[in-house]
């Protein structure tokens, strides 16, 4: 399953996000993109993935683009932010999908949930 993995580059997003998510699935199934590691075009990957993650905690202008995309890509979108962030309030029209977290291992096992249990419809 690929997994697009949309952030601001605002935040030591390498530490924080990439290498913790890459050590807890990296014997799993789950093929995530992850923007920064490779420069090319997102929106292409946006199209050719079977699911939408977003980080939420810092605000980023591409973040909001690529979840447009995803959105408009009939993509199943998810966003995480961290406690205590205010998400805007467009992204309620593009999800329901919403999940706060307080600690990476929260934001792993939150991610962990969301994997087990979704269920693609057509």
């Amino acid at each position: 399953m690929k997994i697009f993995f949309s952030h601001s580059s605002s935040f030591d997003y390498k530490n924080q996000l990439y290498l913790p998510i890459k050590n807890y699935f990296k014997d799993s199934e789950f093929n995530f993109f992850f923007p920064e590691e490779q420069k090319i075009n997102t929106k292409e990957i946006t199209k050719n993935s079977d699911l939408f993650f977003c980080e939420l905690s810092y605000q980023s202008t591409g973040v909001a683009i690529e979840t447009g995309w995803a959105d408009a890509y009939s993509k199943p979108i998810f966003c995480f932010y961290k406690n205590g962030t205010t998400v805007p309030t467009a992204y309620n029209y593009l999800t329901d999908n919403f999940y706060n977290y307080s600690t990476t291992q929260e934001l792993l096992e939150k991610i962990q949930d969301v994997l087990t249990n979704f269920t693609f419809t057509n």
